[in-house]
């Protein structure tokens, strides 16, 4: 039997490049390799929407940047108006000045702090109290340029009266300006018969004047001047009309005075009519159809009075039977 070489060979090229064709692909592919596959619910946008796209967020992107740089560069929102309740001895312009001053910069060196979004109303509150004698300030924004300022503005003078002259006094106890004369009929005199021998042995009697008592007139004070806390001193020697800048009063003496004031009006539910302090130790409040109150006023001594006071009050049934209510010694109250 006779074999062909010729179908020998053939068969074993082809063995061979089959074999060859599996170990090349197995080189580039493993077996666990599948593609990447589509999925099905995805939707394919068209490259030239795609593109759209994108420039329609660049261009969003853009405009909203813009109006941002708008509403903060536009002068139209800036702070132009400042709106001003509560002032009676400042004036609006002080308040405006100190106001522009505290925006008169720009925020990062880039910012207009003046711009509506950037104005900080804590800040300017702050500045407000430091810059002047005030109780309390609220400051609030109103779209699109507008500050609204509330204030209490806090005492920075009282009235003193020596019983010659009325004076406005700073609250460091010096004179700021004089006033106008005590009239005759703010004094009131106390007489008595006294009984005297002349050079003869003879008896004489005459009325003398024994005591001068003086009493401020309120209702023409507050009606020429306004409402201030008024402080009569007749005991220092303090007498006529005093010059700018005299000092006639210890500032503690003053801020005990104040504080006094403030706790009688707004916790004690009590109107003070004026302090004599002719005499520190004895100074008498005046109370406005109430009982005169003795305190003392060394540095301190108001907050134990005070809470003696309170004490006191709610131990009277009524205060309209009382004449005076003493709270200068610790551990005590005085009523009559």
């Amino acid at each position: 039997m006779s074999y062909k070489k010729t179908n020998k060979r053939s068969c074993t090229r082809v063995y061979m490049k089959s074999r060859n064709a599996l170990y090349t692909r197995s080189k580039a592919k493993d077996f666990a390799w599948r593609g990447r596959k589509r999925n099905p619910i995805q939707k394919v946008q068209p490259q030239g929407k795609a593109t759209r796209t994108k420039i329609y967020i660049v261009l969003l992107f853009s405009c909203i940047v813009g109006m941002l740089g708008l509403f903060i560069y536009q002068p139209f929102f800036h702070i132009s108006n400042v709106d001003v309740e509560g002032i009676e001895s400042i004036t609006q312009q002080e308040i405006e000045q100190t106001v522009y001053g505290a925006m008169d910069y720009h925020r990062w060196f880039l910012f207009p702090v003046k711009s509506f979004v950037f104005v900080n109303t804590v800040e300017i509150a702050d500045i407000l109290n430091e810059r002047f004698p005030l109780n309390t300030v609220t400051v609030q924004k109103q779209f699109p340029n507008t500050l609204h300022i509330q204030l209490e503005e806090r005492l920075s003078t009282v009235l003193y009266d020596n019983g010659d002259a009325y004076h406005f006094m700073g609250l460091t106890g010096k004179i700021v300006e004089p006033i106008r004369k005590v009239s005759y009929a703010e004094w009131r005199s106390e007489t008595a018969m006294v009984t005297s021998t002349n050079e003869l042995g003879e008896e004489i009697s005459e009325i003398k004047e024994i005591a001068r008592y003086h009493t401020p007139d309120i209702t023409a004070l507050e009606h020429d001047i306004g409402v201030y806390p008024l402080i009569v001193d007749t005991g220092h020697g303090n007498t006529g009309t005093l010059e700018v800048n005299t000092e006639v009063m210890q500032e503690s003496y003053i801020a005990q005075i104040l504080d006094w004031y403030n706790a009688l009006q707004n916790t004690l539910d009590m109107e003070p009519v004026y302090v004599d302090m002719s005499s520190p130790y004895r100074t008498i409040l005046y109370i406005k159809n109430g009982p005169s109150i003795y305190i003392t006023l060394p540095e301190g001594e108001s907050g134990p009075q005070i809470e003696r006071l309170r004490t006191a009050l709610k131990e009277i049934p009524s205060l309209d039977a009382i004449s005076y209510i003493d709270v200068r010694y610790a551990g005590k109250i005085y009523w009559q």
